[in-house]
């Protein structure tokens, strides 16, 4: 069989080679050459590097060893790491005072943590039942807003109606008053025949009056005159003349008016004052035309009229009528007047 080099593994191919006296395998002849005295002995590299150390105590690198007494008690060096010196534990009391100390407050922390958890966990019920009370709370302020708006709107409605109804019952009023006609400045007596004063009155207007034309004729009370206290200061109290047909009131009324110097002279016996005749009003009207007649004068209109019920002005001449219906229609006329104690 042939031999091969353990170092090299090539063949080996003459005799010229060595043997390792411990692991036997083989050598080429270099080794031979080299250690040719020692053949009986030989180690291979291998086999000598794996053989223990020799003592190295005389080597100058290395400081000289202590003796057995010093090594026990020096422990400079030691290694506690590798566990070549002893291994004592020892803890401080301060130290275990300060670990007693974290372990409570860890302790406490987890109380803590836990009491938080709780909270956290209350205060989402809490924020629950907020989201529904809000959520309640909107669609409850949402039917109320829907119902006011509709309250507003029954209200502006009922106002509209009420107005409208107002205007309807002055309406009516007035058009109860179209018979009747008022004549104002004659004298009073409690011997008076007012039918008779009636009569030639009209006469003396050129009107032709039967007494089936009247359906009733009397005296009315004025505020202003029953607050006099002389009697000779008082004004006559109007006579109110409710005649069967209108066409025969607006003939009287026309014909007083054409006739503008018109006095109780040849009427009734006593000095001679004017007299005055128009249709009637309803009180509130006569409160409007009243008011109208202040404002057209302060603001230099030089007309204002009734007809029919209804109060007109004209500041002059060929201008357009302003029909007055009520107190708001009177600032086309200028505002009210404020006093000085009002103001």
């Amino acid at each position: 069989m042939a031999k091969s080099c353990n170092a090299c593994e090539k063949p080996i191919q003459n005799t010229d080679y060595m043997i390792c006296v411990k692991c036997k395998k083989f050598y080429d002849l270099l080794y031979w050459k080299t250690i040719q005295s020692h053949r009986d002995k030989w180690l291979c590299p291998l086999c000598t590097n794996s053989r223990p150390k020799s003592d190295n105590t005389s080597t100058p690198v290395r400081p000289p060893v202590s003796s057995p007494v010093e090594d026990s008690s020096d422990k400079r060096n030691v290694n506690s790491a590798r566990g070549s010196g002893p291994k004592t534990k020892h803890i401080s009391p301060e130290i275990n005072v300060s670990l007693a100390d974290v372990f409570n407050e860890l302790k406490k922390l987890r109380e803590e943590i836990k009491e938080i958890s709780t909270l956290r966990s209350e205060l989402a019920d809490v924020r629950t039942q907020v989201l529904a009370i809000s959520t309640t709370m909107n669609e409850t302020l949402i039917d109320v807003k829907k119902k006011l708006d509709d309250a507003h709107r029954e209200i502006a409605t009922l106002k509209c109606t009420v107005f409208q109804a107002q205007k309807d019952i002055e309406y009516q009023e007035q058009s109860a008053l179209n018979n009747e006609l008022e004549i104002i400045g004659i004298p009073e007596d409690k011997e008076e025949d007012l039918l008779t004063i009636i009569s030639t009155t009209s006469k003396h207007l050129g009107v032709h009056l039967e007494v089936t034309d009247v359906n009733w004729v009397s005296r009315v009370s004025s505020v202003n005159t029953s607050k006099l206290k002389n009697i000779s200061e008082k004004r006559p109290r109007p006579i109110i003349v409710k005649l069967v047909r209108r066409l025969k009131r607006d003939e009287i009324i026309r014909a007083s008016k054409l006739k503008r110097d018109f006095s109780t002279d040849g009427i009734v016996a006593g000095p001679c004052q004017p007299v005055f005749i128009n249709e009637r009003l309803t009180k509130k009207n006569r409160l409007l035309f009243r008011e109208a007649r202040i404002r057209t004068k302060r603001n230099n209109f030089k007309f204002c009229w009734y007809r029919n019920g209804f109060i007109y002005c004209r500041q002059k001449e060929n201008e357009p009528a302003i029909r007055i219906l009520s107190i708001e229609d009177l600032e086309k006329i200028g505002p009210e007047e404020v006093s000085c104690e009002s103001a």
